[in-house]
């Protein structure tokens, strides 16, 4: 049985770590399921892998193989990634994206618990999100077609919650949009007569030093004269 301290390793690594077209790939699907890690996409890729090599053993028994088909196939089936009238040579056509459809993060985003795949996520990792009344903190983990059902959101409410940086960000916008709006709607002050002729006097006084300077000059006329 092993240590069960230590776990083993669930997935296997690329043989070629460096292939762009795969680097490519897992970026797209790291963004469409809102994944932290490539683990994630290897530990799927690893269950397909031995999904597939089972198939092909009870594909090349020798003799009733039923059980083992039904077996497989009611596994497959419990786990939700496969249909009911699904066949053996199904198995062979799975791919990665079949299993990770079916982790809690997933399961949350479709159910409508959360807007997006990363706020799924962080919802499952702060225990919002129960199954049998249990609180699940694995954004990872695979559900069941039973267990999908029983999912629910006993978080704090949507109003309660801390706005993210987007919303904010929105909210700041609409705010400056109102302001600007009532500043232009505002009426203009207009001048009134009284204020305009205090205006108009104030220009037309002269200052004590022009006073002066104008006496000066009448004084030096007197005297030349």
């Amino acid at each position: 049985m092993g240590d069960p301290v230590k776990t083993r390793k669930k997935y296997s690594t690329p043989s070629h770590m460096w292939i762009q077209e795969r680097i490519t790939r897992e970026t797209k699907l790291s963004g469409q399921y809102g994944l932290k890690k490539r683990q994630e996409i290897w530990r799927a890729e690893s269950l397909v892998k031995k999904f597939r090599s089972l198939a092909r053993q009870i594909a090349g028994i020798r003799g009733d193989s039923s059980a083992e088909q039904e077996r497989l196939l009611g596994k497959l089936l419990r786990m939700g990634v496969i249909g009911s009238d699904s066949k053996l040579n199904d198995i062979l056509t799975l791919d990665a994206t079949d299993f990770l459809e079916r982790r809690l993060q997933t399961i949350v985003l479709k159910k409508g618990l959360a807007s997006t795949a990363k706020e799924a996520r962080q919802i499952v990792l702060h225990g919002f999100v129960t199954i049998d009344g249990e609180r699940r903190r694995v954004p990872g983990s695979l559900l069941s077609v039973n267990e999908e059902d029983s999912i629910a959101y006993v978080g704090p409410s949507r109003e309660q919650t801390v706005q993210t940086p987007k919303r904010a960000v929105e909210d700041e916008k609409a705010e400056k949009s109102s302001d600007e709006k009532a500043l232009e709607e505002a009426p203009k002050e207009v001048p009134s007569e009284e204020k305009t002729e205090e205006v108009v006097e104030e220009k037309t006084e002269s200052s004590p030093a022009e006073e002066k300077k104008e006496e000066s000059k009448e004084e030096k006329k007197g005297e030349s004269s």
